[in-house]
């Protein structure tokens, strides 16, 4: 039957003796012979110094450990060395258990399932803070069961202590009974204190592995917070972040609203749909119990089995273990932060701990920042004189509830508002009292509407309102009882009667783009205006009247906002070589969205004041399509006058468009266009002067259609001309007409500009402008449109693009 027993560690007379005779007896295993342990010493410093060695050479402390374990056992003359760490008072567990032939032990799980056998040695060896070895000598007895058990006959266990404090056990056992003596205890003891230095430096190293990974993932945390502006977007973000960096199961935030006493929103990481774990599913989950345990919540909770302050919250939450802190914004409760574990148990590090709390931490630093945020937002679209939204909101708006209209079939109307004699008002009794009206005014209008409709300031007395769900006819219904009440009410000023005028349009019956909608209210309040005032008017669209942009059968602002061009690619061949020199772009309306002339399209945005945005709209359709356009060929863009003296133009635009396909200013060229209007010197030539400068060439298009062509031509130099195709068909069968061709080339010739001939359609117009000379022709002679940038059979690598510099004529 084995006992336990204490051993001395410093020799005594009986320890000296009992060397000594096992020396004498031969066994030079145990001792010199003179009562020392000297062979023992040497082996045991032969076998911490092979240990040390491997400890430097190997990058891994478990091979360290392993190494140890196996020559320990070999130098004690042991059959086997097992190593324990212990989790808390009562647990312990093996982390290596080796035999001495080096073969790794296969019953150690065993021991640890069966551990409770083994605990009172374990336990007694750390009581007593020294080596207890259990073997056949009588004394107190602690470890039969365990030995029994694993057929051990003598064991010895030594404390393993680290910065203090002890963390495990090492053990030495053979399976013959051989008490171990006091030097091989002391050998046991050099081996385990080896143990217990590599433990703590695998300690040290786990703990700044985590610490670096704490901080990294802090690191990624705040850069994704900071990245987000909109606060559900934030709190959707730390969820996320808060789980990966922890590795746990599942994250949850609880948004809190504190004067409310109530939760208001749940975001959790990972999304209840994922099925990647199992949802929490507590008791009381959303019930009073977690609602008042969660508006509590001002230090950090832990449920781990160790601190159990969080054991009442991962139980609503039905978590195994979870750890929660607050997160807080300007010094009140925002929200709490969950991190838990659903199907597995977790014991959590300080570091981990800690970094829960920076993470709330960097939160509530990242809501401020989106609540300021969201402040100055809505400071953007709110008018600070009646404190209602203002024309960014507006037109924001305008387009939210416009997308939702169409997506369900909904009418929707606006209503533009003015207040008709402001100007007298702040003639006659100054700015304050006008600013008084219009406050006075928006009050109104706000107190009028239901709930869904808005109402927003856009101009000096101008107001506007968004009506969603609501046919032109409801929409006057509600206009008009505005309109009375605020005729009915007292302004306190003396003489003054002060009135609003209205001008409605509706989606789908007038328009469906919000920018018509807007133009066609305006025109109708325009309308009442100008018949006295103090009324409401609907668009005249129902009865019989089309929208400039929609009389012929498009919706332009539609066509703008959806990009409804396709562009078609027209090889211009120089005519002595047969090779292409560039391609035109003619853009024209998707078929998709209706059979509309091109020329009609554009009238329709001259009258809608959109010539730039569709000329813009044209640029990128067609540098888009020219993808492949190839690296020696030129890339002809209409443009008109009026487009390039507009304030809205930008040359900067028209090179962004190029260059997002790939396509260089130099290799472009800007073919404008005037038949009617003779434009404005100035600003054209400054429009064009700038485009020559961004690199592009520029040519007279259709040249002879109208006067001003002719003028355009005589007050600037153009690198190229081209000559309408008027002048083209049929020069050949009519000498008339082939003399006012010649005479047309040689005018634009005589400029410097290279000629091209347009609308080349048969072979006869394709012989008639070769033998006048022409440089280049175009037209279906040569090539028809493509869809994209072909080079037809025969044709060639074009000549050198263009050069030159414009002047202007004075």
């Amino acid at each position: 039957m084995p006992f336990c027993r204490r051993l001395n560690l410093e020799a005594g007379p009986a320890d000296r003796d009992k060397m000594s005779g096992e020396a004498q007896a031969g066994d030079h295993r145990h001792g010199d012979g003179q009562g020392r342990p000297g062979a023992l010493s040497a082996r045991a410093a032969e076998g911490l110094v092979a240990v040390l060695e491997v400890a430097a050479r190997e990058a891994s402390l478990t091979r360290t450990l392993v190494t140890l374990a196996r020559v320990a056992a070999q130098t004690c003359d042991a059959d086997r060395c097992s190593i324990w760490l212990r989790e808390d008072d009562d647990v312990f567990v093996p982390v290596m258990s080796q035999f001495a032939d080096g073969r790794e032990d296969a019953e150690m799980w065993r021991m640890f399932l069966e551990f409770s056998a083994a605990a009172p040695f374990l336990h007694e060896a750390i009581r007593r803070g020294a080596a207890v070895a259990c073997d056949e000598t009588p004394d107190d007895y602690f470890g039969a069961e365990w030995m029994e058990s694993f057929g051990i006959r003598s064991a010895i266990c030594v404390p393993l202590s680290t910065a203090g404090s002890v963390v495990g056990a090492f053990v030495v056992d053979r399976m013959t009974v051989r008490p171990f003596s006091s030097a091989e205890c002391r050998l046991v003891e050099a081996f385990s204190f080896q143990a217990a230095l590599i433990l703590e430096s695998a300690r040290h190293l786990d703990r700044q592995r985590r610490s670096r990974r704490a901080a990294e993932a802090l690191e990624r945390a705040a850069m994704s917070l900071g990245k987000h502006l909109e606060e559900g977007d934030l709190l959707q973000t730390l969820v996320a972040e808060a789980r990966n960096a922890l590795g746990a199961e599942v994250a949850l935030l609880f948004q809190l609203e504190p004067r409310a006493e109530k939760i208001s929103r749940v975001f959790a990481s990972p999304a209840e749909d994922t099925g990647a774990v199992p949802a929490p599913s507590g008791p009381d989950v959303g019930g009073d119990a977690l609602r008042e345990l969660l508006l509590a919540v001002r230090e950090p909770l832990v449920a781990d089995g160790g601190d159990d302050s969080g054991a009442e919250l991962a139980r609503l939450l039905g978590l195994n273990s979870c750890i929660a802190v607050p997160v807080g914004s300007r010094g009140e409760l925002e929200g709490v932060l969950v991190c838990g574990e659903v199907a597995s148990c977790r014991r959590y590090e300080p570091e981990e701990r800690e970094l829960v709390r920076a993470l709330a931490a960097h939160a509530g630093a990242a809501i401020d920042n989106a609540l300021l945020y969201r402040r100055a937002v809505d400071a953007s679209r709110r008018d600070p004189l009646t404190d209602i939204g203002n024309r960014r909101a507006f037109e924001e708006e305008l387009e939210r509830e416009l997308a939702r209209a169409r997506r369900y079939g909904h009418p929707l109307s606006v209503v533009l508002v003015d207040l008709d004699n402001l100007k007298e008002i702040n003639d006659g009794w100054g700015h304050q009292t006008g600013d008084s009206v219009l406050r006075r005014i928006a009050g109104i209008l706000a107190a009028g509407l239901r709930e869904g409709d808005h109402a927003f300031r856009i101009g000096g007395d101008e107001f506007a309102l968004v009506l969603p769900e609501t046919p032109a006819a409801a929409a006057a219904i509600l206009a008009d009882r505005l309109r009375l009440a605020a005729a009915r009410t007292s302004f306190g000023i003396q003489d003054m009667r002060v009135s609003i005028s209205a001008g409605i349009s509706a989606f789908p019956a007038h328009a469906s783009a919000a920018e018509t909608l807007i133009r066609l209210a305006d025109r109708a309040l325009y309308e009442t205006k100008a018949g006295g005032r103090n009324a409401v008017a609907v668009s005249r669209l129902g009865a019989g009247e089309t929208a400039p942009g929609e009389r012929f059968g498009v919706d332009l602002g539609r066509v703008l906002a959806e990009g409804s061009l396709v562009a078609a690619y027209q090889p211009i061949v120089e005519l002595p070589t047969s090779r292409i020199v560039g391609y035109e772009a003619l853009c024209r309306l998707d078929p998709a969205a209706g059979e509309v002339p091109t020329p009609m399209l554009f009238r329709a945005a001259h009258a809608l004041g959109l010539s730039v945005e569709l000329e813009r709209l044209c640029t990128s359709v067609a540098a888009g399509g020219a993808r492949d356009l190839p690296e020696d060929a030129t890339l002809f863009l209409n443009i008109s006058p009026a487009v390039l003296e507009s304030p809205a133009f930008s040359v900067e635009s028209v090179v962004a468009a190029l260059e997002s396909a790939g396509i260089d200013a130099h290799r472009a060229v800007l073919e404008v266009t005037e038949q009617h209007r003779v434009p404005d010197s100035g600003a054209l030539a400054y429009a064009l002067r700038a485009c020559r400068e961004a690199g592009f060439g520029i040519a007279v298009d259709d040249l002879g259609a109208g006067p001003a062509d002719l003028e355009l031509l005589g007050r600037f130099d153009f690198d190229y001309a081209k000559i309408d195709i008027v002048y083209v068909q049929g020069a050949g069968a009519s000498p008339a007409r082939r003399r006012l061709l010649a005479g047309l080339r040689l005018l634009a010739a005589e400029t410097g500009a290279q000629v091209i001939a347009e609308g080349v359609e048969t072979e006869d117009d394709l012989t008639t402008v070769a033998e006048l000379g022409f440089w280049a022709a175009q037209g279906y002679a040569l090539a028809s449109p493509s869809p994209r940038v072909a080079r037809p059979a025969g044709c060639g690598a074009p000549s050198p693009p263009h050069s030159g510099v414009a002047t202007v004529e004075t």
